[in-house]
């Protein structure tokens, strides 16, 4: 039977009821009178939990009804734009209602599709000038009408967006799972402006102060004391919830993350090569779960021969499952503090948050490379290792891929695509991390001479190709190659033998990297408050952090720390081969 939901004025109605019985209960001290004030106490306590769970509801409901109406109202602009230019009919209500409904599902459509618009309210950000440019905007069709990038506006929404996210305290555990929610499509949202407006315009804003960023979003900075000029809008001082300094702090550190989250990838692209689990979900620590991996089927020939009732055995031998269900364990949970004295950040206008942030995100991403290659051993990946399994032919194993420096070349990795075929790993998504004399040495293989010369063709004269002069490689015989300094120097090979680990060939199954959002913001947070926690994530990788904030008055110092909990398990051993060098 479904349970009627009471409202907030009929919980507060029965709260009071009970509140006149606890007075009459009080006033009695027999046994009996005592035990049912407990239970009354208990009931009361429960009514104020979901008066305060149903008030929150309430206000996320009339945020996001906010939302939708400010994006019903983009898209009707753009209709009625597409209609002034002569892109859709006046009378043509059902093509009007079809753009319409597809602006409303994809907002992010609207500036390539619409040359030029009248924003309503700034829902756009944009401005119509019939001549020159203004509010940074770019681009024009042949009636002059400008729409373009607004600093101003997109500043807004970050910062709504960013105090909602701070907002929602995941502190209930029977409303935890949505609040986790609720902040992550708060952070998708954030990241897809960041995206589509912020960063493609980034030259426009990024040497701009923190100051200057609070005044171009709206904020009169003129309000902020002195004693929180540097301090609070750098890292985001809760301890007065409704200032200036408190919006701006939880933007302007949201922002650095932003900016540098995408280093994640740029830096370890081949983390990206595996199979990733990323999400905003909450996890805990030590907690094991399952993750999906796709692996290729074995194909099967139909038998002609008949069974024992005279019907053909056709298909009778089923494939094993495309995929595979491999446990992995929670082991880490990983942050990297950054704090600053509070009498550095009030006596410099530098951003000296952001001139730490890329190293705080390339660490993170180290760590997440490392756990991948802490798997990186003879005894994980040993698919190979037994003569005439998994298509190595009798007589030959593979317990490692041994090939000495002086010797090794683009020969070898021809070698590791036939083991890798011939254990039906598939050829997509395949790469090679090599320690950096091993990547040296396939870089002058003589067989690459054909290639850079063809890639330097169409240069300028006196001008090389970026494979040259970045000093990479292309994809060689399927394999992405990348340079990793970061491979363990060595490991025990199955004859109990210590054998220098050079590379690991590897398919995109061959390892899972898993992350996760802290469970309890409560203990994330200890005794940090005043300050901010909001989701941030990337909208390429789909990484999520938890980014803590907070400013400790009493002893001087504010912190920027990005958050996550994260494991790594072995998938297919078929799809890793651990090269060494004897």
């Amino acid at each position: 039977m479904t349970e009627i939901k009471e409202t907030v004025a009929e919980l507060q109605a029965r709260r009071q009821k009970l509140e006149q019985k606890a007075v009459e209960l009080k006033a009695k001290t027999d046994v009996e009178s005592k035990a049912e004030l407990r239970a009354v106490n208990s009931e009361v306590s429960e009514i104020d939990a979901k008066i305060s769970l149903q008030q929150r509801d309430e206000k996320i409901v009339a945020l996001e009804a906010s939302e939708k109406k400010r994006i019903e109202n983009q898209a009707d602009d753009a209709v009625a734009q597409m209609i002034n230019t002569g892109a859709i009919p006046v009378r043509d209500t059902e093509l009007q209602a079809s753009w319409k409904e597809k602006f409303i599902k994809d907002p992010s459509i609207i500036t390539m599709v619409v040359k030029g618009q009248a924003p309503r309210d700034g829902a756009l950000g944009g401005q119509l000038t019939k001549t020159g440019t203004a509010g940074g905007l770019e681009g024009s069709d042949n009636t002059g009408v400008q729409l373009g990038f607004s600093l101003t506006g997109a500043l807004k929404r970050m910062m709504e967006l960013q105090r909602q996210n701070a907002a929602v305290a995941v502190s209930d555990p029977e409303s935890r799972t949505e609040d986790y929610r609720r902040k992550g499509r708060l952070a998708m949202e954030a990241a897809a402006i960041y995206k589509t407006e912020l960063a493609p315009n980034m030259a426009k804003w990024e040497h701009c102060s923190i100051r200057e960023l609070g005044k171009l979003a709206g904020l009169d900075v003129k309000s902020i004391s002195a004693r929180h000029s540097g301090i609070s809008i750098q890292a985001a001082d809760y301890s007065d919830p409704g200032s200036n300094s408190t919006a701006l702090g939880v933007l302007s550190g949201t922002l650095v993350l932003m900016r540098t989250l995408p280093f994640f990838a740029y830096k370890y692209p081949e983390l990206m090569n595996l199979y990733t689990d990323f999400s905003d979900t909450p996890g805990l620590l030590n907690q094991t779960e399952t993750t999906r991996i796709v692996v290729q089927p074995a194909v099967q020939k139909y038998a002609t021969t008949l069974d024992s009732a005279g019907r053909p055995n056709g298909w009778s031998t089923v494939s094993k499952a495309q995929t595979t269900d491999v446990s992995l364990t929670l082991t880490d949970y990983i942050a990297v503090p950054i704090v600053f004295g509070n009498n550095l950040l009030a006596s410099t206008v530098r951003k000296i948050f952001d001139e730490q942030s890329v190293l705080a995100v390339k660490a993170i991403a180290a760590y997440f490379v490392n756990m991948v290659t802490n798997l990186v051993t003879s005894a994980n990946y040993n698919a190979y290792a037994v003569s005439g399994v998994n298509g190595v032919p009798a007589g030959v194993t593979y317990p490692t891929y041994v090939s000495a420096l002086p010797n090794f070349s683009m020969s070898d990795l021809d070698t590791l695509d036939a083991i890798f075929t011939n254990g039906k790993v598939p050829e997509e998504d395949r790469g090679i991390m090599l320690t950096p004399s091993y990547y040296s040495k396939l870089r002058g293989d003589p067989r690459l001479e054909f290639f850079y010369a063809a890639s330097s063709k169409g240069t300028a004269p006196g001008e090389v190709s970026d494979f040259l002069s970045e000093a990479r490689l292309p994809k060689l015989s399927g394999f992405a190659p990348y340079k990793a300094p970061y491979l363990p120097s060595s490991t025990p090979s199955t004859n109990s033998t210590t054998n220098n680990v050079v590379g690991w060939a590897f398919q995109k199954a061959g390892a899972i990297v898993k992350s996760r959002l802290p469970q309890d913001f409560t203990q994330a947070l200890g005794v940090m408050i005043p300050g901010s926690v909001t989701t941030v994530t990337d909208p390429d990788t789909k990484i999520s952090l938890m980014l803590v904030q907070y400013v400790n008055l009493t002893q001087g110092y504010a912190e920027w720390r990005p958050e996550v909990m994260l494991g790594a398990a072995l998938g297919d051993p078929r799809a890793g081969l651990v090269i060494t060098s004897q």
